[in-house]
């Protein structure tokens, strides 16, 4: 029996993000079955606080609604082993408040029924990005923590010395 299946796969070109700063999300639609897949249609709802910039498809046709933060590409048919790239150009909101977690998330529908999601996250944080990929500033301990860390290492010294001391006497 021959079968259409599409998958949605979503990634991001960065993982760290700046308020003000531009996010693009690639969006690749490929159908693993054995038959076209029919009525492909993708919608990916920009959560806040990425606003939603402008969008494209190498295949179908799109549409942005700006007011609902909304971009639906309707993909039409998909057939066995074609590839379908889509991208959504987002900017995080200038008044975003670091640090914050967004995962932004596209849903693919067809009209034999299948429904496939993917999703990307994005850390939005404040101070430089870093070239290591890992989270600046705002993954420094709170002071509390610092203050816990030391005492411990003294109390952990002092029975230390003291079980030594009792060895040897």
């Amino acid at each position: 029996m021959l079968v259409g299946d599409p998958i949605i796969a979503k990634h991001s070109d960065v993982t760290l993000a700046q308020p003000g700063s531009p996010v693009h999300f690639t969006l690749t639609v490929t159908n693993i079955g054995t038959a076209p897949a029919l009525g492909v249609i993708v919608t990916d709802v920009v959560p806040s606080p990425l606003i939603l910039q402008s969008a494209a498809a190498t295949q179908g046709t799109f549409s942005v609604n700006q007011a609902t933060n909304t971009v639906t590409f309707n993909i039409g048919t998909v057939n066995p082993g074609q590839l379908v790239t889509l991208t959504v150009n987002t900017l995080v909101s200038p008044s975003a408040k670091p640090p914050i977690d967004i995962t932004n998330t596209a849903t693919l529908n067809d009209n034999q029924g299948h429904t496939s999601s993917s999703s990307a996250p994005i850390h939005v944080t404040v101070g430089g990005l870093p070239a290591t990929g890992e989270h600046p500033v705002n993954n420094i301990p709170a002071p509390g923590v610092w203050i816990a860390l030391l005492l411990a290492a003294i109390v952990g010294g002092f029975m230390t010395v003291r079980f030594l001391r009792r060895r040897h006497a």
